[in-house]
């Protein structure tokens, strides 16, 4: 559901008086030496096409800022509050084992991550997916997006796809991340 790149022949028999940069295509058109299916445009010979990407990454890198941070900051939280209550089990686990209680602790913790990230994975989506919006607005940049021509629709477009990524990624970590490690 992304913007698709099109042939020169597909931009030929299309309308694009909506476009924001249809004043261009006349002289890109006439520019093509070859309009034959198949042959794609680049970057270069067609700037508006790569422009959209450009923005969609943009807009991509501070969703999953958001959800770094998000998912850091609540994981941190809960390993150190239940590091703290079985610090105990944890210490005499480790003399048992003859192994280190700093191994013992990051062995456990690393595995319960993926149990933290089943629990929060959908409440981490919706804040990143707020955060970011809400930073396009208050930076303005969502202004100047729509006042360039580009809808609002378009610009959530890439904050729902990473949002069902994020949401494919807890339903394989449950399904199989999680069972995989469940032995240890």
């Amino acid at each position: 559901f992304f913007l698709k790149q099109k042939t020169a022949y597909e931009i030929k028999e299309c309308d694009w008086s909506s476009d924001v940069c249809s004043s261009d295509l006349p002289s890109q058109l006439a520019r093509e030496s070859t309009l034959t299916p198949g042959n794609k445009l680049s970057y270069r010979s067609c700037p508006w096409v790569g422009a959209m990407f450009i923005l969609d990454r943009y807009i991509l890198r501070q969703f999953f800022k958001v959800l770094l941070v998000g998912f850091v900051a609540i994981a941190s939280l809960y390993i150190i509050i239940d590091a703290f209550t079985n610090l105990d089990e944890f210490q005499i686990y480790a003399e048992r084992q003859g192994r280190n209680i700093l191994a013992i602790v990051y062995d456990y913790y690393r595995i319960h991550s993926l149990s933290v990230f089943d629990r929060t994975y959908g409440m981490l989506a919706l804040l990143a997916a707020m955060a970011t919006i809400a930073w396009l607005q208050r930076t303005r940049e969502l202004t100047a997006i729509l006042a360039g021509g580009i809808t609002k629709w378009r610009v959530v477009m890439p904050i729902l796809g990473a949002t069902l990524l994020v949401s494919g990624l807890g339903t394989a970590n449950r399904e199989w991340w999680m069972p995989a490690n469940r032995a240890q």
